[in-house]
């Protein structure tokens, strides 16, 4: 990429998420606009893959549609025409080009949040690796505006801590210099904490159960409560079988004990059925050898896990429930 390109992607970049808060002023409704909902969209001379690459545009930056192709393409495995754009706001170069529709949805300011909430999304489940389309998402997803409705605002507030996860663990941020240097940790320090055993930042888990809280009684609410079952959670417990269900406890059993029945239930009762099958396999002779202090707290724990899993309706509940009784003889 030339250096003009790599420049004009870094405004991008920067200025990405102020297009939604300015594009009131500047654009209406309908299929005269579009935004770009993947990173680093290329914009080209011809509505073609052959076409020369004019530039690149960053995820969430609004375009205007001058043209539209007759027909559709199937490009890459995904489907849409080919639309002549126009481009540049608030400093960002102008310009203009074809972009290939697929990797844009079209943009209405009255539904720009639950928009905003479907590119997030849709581009958390790529699970990128690359710290420039990370960056890229992580600030789309913080300027995102949040609207009104909690059904909207609070996945929206899940959806950056998940984005500000990935970000974490793949851009090299890994001592404090890093974050307070890093443009895209600028309001993220009081959400981190860092992991010694991981050597990485990690977004604080409760951050992930305060939005649980807010929307115990919102239709959204299985959905946050199984985003915060799936944060990772600092320190260390190397196989440790009192840390282990602490941590059990503290995450998946938290989403069975509000959710029995849950979508997502069948799918954490396979994950406990694999954790505790490798605690029998892998420290048996451990837990003889456990701290009396320590057992009070492991058989509340094992308690609380076999409660929940009987609540449950996973055909794995009565193979993982033997895994605990197994687990509780070998303590006793």
């Amino acid at each position: 990429m030339s250096s003009v390109k790599k420049v004009f992607v870094l405004f991008c970049v920067f200025f990405a998420g102020y297009l939604l808060a300015a594009v009131d002023m500047s654009a209406n409704s309908g299929s005269q606009y579009r935004i770009i909902s993947g990173t680093n969209v290329r914009v080209r001379d011809i509505p073609e893959t052959k076409g020369n690459i004019v530039s690149e545009l960053a995820l969430g930056v609004l375009v205007k549609v001058t043209e539209t192709a007759s027909a559709e393409e199937k490009i890459g495995g995904l489907t849409g025409r080919w639309y002549k754009v126009e481009y540049g706001v608030d400093g960002i170069p102008k310009g203009t080009g074809w972009i290939f529709g697929a990797y844009s949805l079209e943009y209405d300011k009255d539904q720009k949040s639950r928009i905003g909430l479907s590119i997030i999304e849709k581009n958390l489940s790529k699970a990128s690796q690359k710290p420039d389309e990370l960056g890229q998402l992580l600030r789309f997803a913080e300027r995102v505006p949040p609207g009104t409705d909690p059904e909207v605002s609070l996945p929206l507030k899940m959806s950056y801590l998940k984005a500000l996860q990935q970000y974490l663990l793949y851009s090299g941020t890994n001592t404090d210099e890093k974050v307070k240097s890093d443009p895209f940790l600028k309001n993220a320090a009081s959400m981190i904490v860092f992991s010694e055993p991981a050597g990485a930042f990690f977004v604080k888990p409760e951050c992930f159960w305060e939005l649980y809280e807010k929307s115990a009684k919102l239709k959204c609410a299985e959905k946050i409560a199984r985003g915060a079952s799936e944060a990772l959670i600092p320190g260390e417990s190397e196989g440790y079988m009192p840390a282990v269900f602490s941590r059990m406890v503290y995450s998946k059993i938290r989403y069975l004990q509000a959710f029995p029945k849950g979508e997502h239930s069948k799918k954490i009762v396979d994950e406990i059925y694999e954790h505790l099958k490798n605690l029998i396999t892998y420290f048996k002779e451990d837990a003889a050898k456990l701290p009396a202090e320590d057992l009070p707290e492991l058989k509340t724990n094992i308690k609380k896990v076999r409660d929940a899993l009987s609540a449950s309706d996973s055909p794995r509940k009565t193979d993982t429930i033997k895994q605990l009784d197994q687990i509780s003889g070998m303590i006793k």
